[in-house]
């Protein structure tokens, strides 16, 4: 593969971890991971003395918390993990709308449907070009992700929220492998969205590791999250539209369903986390 060549990309030409078993192993092993030293962190590394200033933050984290692995806090190690995530983020964002919009201006490309909405399965476009290459990009970037959740381990913080931080994390892999694999439909809307959505996310958790407090628009990354998945529902409503009553040929229907599935588990996660943090803060006032 030209990694510095994006027009070169084709998926059929099998990029590095673009198997089933490749990345079925990485979730596999994620979880496995994650459940292990979760254990082996409880039972070794216990906090004897909790003061009042851990209170809070065991309580938002579902009561646990241990020492840190290696005797240290590890702030600088989470500062430049979240700015390599903003950037990656930001360039994959600009990647991808750049891309879509050159397309847009193809002529092949401005009959109905457009290509956003229902990738037609006989296209020549079809796993291949720039776009496909932003999409590959940001199926590797789900595997460096899950250094968030190693971190936090090491750091004896477990993530807020931390069944749905896991399952989030060992899914969407599936996801994102789909979205290439069987060059899903809707997918390169869904691509840009989250990315905006990492964009804001990770810039809050970078402020939050600088100043070491709790920023004040802390409910507008998780509303924007709720917007994301709502968007894309009402998109999946026009691809299935396109698909089934207009009797075009949109290619991974089947992964689009799947990927909405995932997407409702999401949504009705996010809002429960949305509500929670509003009831919190109106009995703070």
């Amino acid at each position: 593969m030209k990694w510095m060549e994006p027009n070169a990309f084709d998926w059929e030409e099998s990029p590095p971890l673009s198997s089933f078993r490749a990345v079925a192993t990485g979730s596999l092993v994620y979880v496995a991971a994650v459940i292990g030293s979760t254990i082996l962190s409880k039972r070794y590394l216990p906090v004897v003395d909790k003061t009042s200033s851990s209170k809070e933050e065991t309580s938002t984290m579902t009561g646990l918390q241990w020492k840190p692995w290696f005797g240290s806090d590890l702030q600088t190690a989470q500062f430049i993990h979240n700015i390599v995530l903003v950037a990656s983020s930001a360039i994959m964002l600009c990647g991808v709308v750049v891309e879509s919009i050159k397309r847009l201006s193809m002529p092949s490309e401005s009959s109905w449907p457009p290509f956003l909405l229902c990738e037609e399965t006989k296209g020549i476009m079809a796993g291949k070009g720039a776009l496909y290459y932003w999409s590959y990009i940001y199926y590797l970037s789900k595997y460096y992700e899950l250094l968030d959740t190693a971190l936090q381990l090491a750091r004896g913080k477990p993530p807020p929220h931390f069944a749905l931080h896991v399952y989030h994390h060992s899914v969407v892999l599936f996801m994102a492998w789909a979205w290439c694999e069987y060059h899903q439909s809707l997918h390169f809307i869904g691509l840009a969205f989250n990315t905006a959505v990492h964009v804001v996310m990770y810039t809050y958790f970078l402020q939050r590791t600088i100043t070491k407090a709790t920023p004040k628009w802390k409910s507008l990354v998780t509303l924007f999250q709720i917007v994301q998945f709502s968007f894309s529902f009402f998109c999946a409503i026009l691809t299935i539209y396109i698909s089934f009553v207009q009797g075009y040929q949109c290619a991974g229907m089947s992964a689009l369903g799947l990927n909405a599935l995932f997407n409702v588990t999401l949504l009705h996660s996010f809002v429960g986390v949305f509500k929670k943090g509003g009831k919190k803060k109106r009995k703070t006032v």
